[in-house]
């Protein structure tokens, strides 16, 4: 069976899907939290500039920016912000 392309459904189209595998429950996320941004922030998700925008911001503060940490850096940063939630 085919893997359904999020990116070019509409948002009718797209909400009103089932996923059933693990990997469309995956990808169904991660479009789903890309279209959130784009609501949040008045893009268009058929604009491929928006979805350059929402990689870009995901690289600087999203979870491929922790990914991306060295053991040593990520300590310190999670260590500053426990230290900004016990002020």
């Amino acid at each position: 069976m085919k893997k359904p392309n999020f990116r070019d459904m509409l948002d009718e189209e797209f909400a009103a899907l089932l996923p059933r595998t693990e990997e469309e429950i995956e990808s169904h996320e991660v479009e789903s939290d890309f279209r959130k941004w784009c609501q949040e922030t008045e893009q268009d998700p058929q604009d491929e500039g928006a979805r350059a925008s929402y990689d870009e911001m995901q690289e600087e503060v999203g979870p491929k920016f922790w990914e991306n940490l060295s053991e040593e850096d990520r300590a310190g940063w999670e260590d500053n912000i426990i230290k900004s939630f016990d002020n």
